[in-house]
């Protein structure tokens, strides 16, 4: 049904980071990805979902691309994400407010976030 949608032109919007207990923000995003990916739509389209997409039918004008006078967080990665989607689970590191955390720095705050019990 996904396909048959982007097919007529329905916009189609990533949005699995949203407040549900039953999905892990961050994470759940890479299944949805995925989905997506296993629907047909071609990876440039998914990546626009969840990219300048999403933030167009927000109305954030400053955010969703990467361009002078835009407001960014950027991800960096060694592969291709037109390639595969899979690059996008293995960041070196992120661009987040400005400030940059490496690879090291997110692994450190995923370990400080695992239950002890």
């Amino acid at each position: 049904m996904v396909k048959a949608l982007f097919d007529a032109d329905v916009p189609i919007l990533v949005g699995t980071d949203t407040p549900n207990p039953l999905l892990v923000p961050g994470f759940a995003i890479h299944e949805e990805l995925e989905c997506l990916f296993r629907t047909g739509l071609p990876i440039d389209a998914i990546l626009r979902a969840a990219t300048c997409e999403a933030a167009a039918h927000l109305g954030w004008e400053k955010q969703g691309a990467i361009a002078p006078g835009q407001v960014a967080d950027l991800i960096l990665l060694e592969g291709n994400p037109l390639e595969s989607l899979a690059c996008l689970r293995r960041p070196i590191g992120v661009f987040v407010a400005g400030e940059y955390f490496s690879r090291a720095d997110l692994s450190a705050m995923l370990e400080s976030l695992k239950r002890s019990d």
